[in-house]
Parts: structure tokens; sequence; C-alpha cells
């Protein structure tokens, strides 16, 4: 019995299951092959999702505050204050008499 195969001599028994193993293992990286080409696109559907609802809420965000009503700013109470200066006796405000 002249074979080829690494196990010349014990009988065809183990070539069958070598090439069996070669099968399954071509089987199982195909396999993996496929499930990481699913998880990437998985992945990138979810961050397409993402982007989506993030540009969503920020054309939302500046859509309301542009037609938000501005906050004013309360004027002074009195009339307003020309100048203020200090004195011995604390300081004097010269104010408007409008």
């Amino acid at each position: 019995m002249a074979e080829s195969s690494p196990t010349a001599g014990i009988g065809s028994r183990p070539a069958l299951l070598d090439e069996r193993a070669v099968r399954t293992e071509g089987a199982s990286s195909a396999f993996v092959g496929g499930a990481l080409g699913v998880l990437l696109a998985l992945i990138l559907a979810i961050a397409a999702v993402a982007a989506a609802v993030i540009g969503l809420l920020v054309a939302l965000a500046a859509l309301v505050t542009r037609f938000a009503p501005s906050r004013r700013r309360p004027g002074p109470a009195g009339p307003p204050l020309l100048e203020g200066r200090p004195t011995a006796d604390g300081w004097v405000a010269e104010r408007s008499s409008l």
C-alpha cells in the first residue's frame, strides 16, 4: 500500500478523517466570515440610525431656538446712573432727573 498521505501504512480511515477536518475548517471559516459580515452590517446600520436621530435632535433644537421668544433683561429700576464716586462718607451716586 503506497499512499502519499502522512498516515501511509495505517489505512485509509485517517486520510478520510483528515479530508473531513479540512472541509469542516473551510465551512467554519466561511461561517465566521459570514457572521463577521453580518455583524459589521448591523453595526453600520445602528450607527446610521444613531447619526440620523442625533441630526434630527440638533435640527429640532435649532428650530425651537429660532422661534422661541427672546428674554429681555429688565432695565434698571429708576433713572439711569450717570456717575458714582467714593467720598469720605461713602459713595455718592448722581442720577438723571428723567
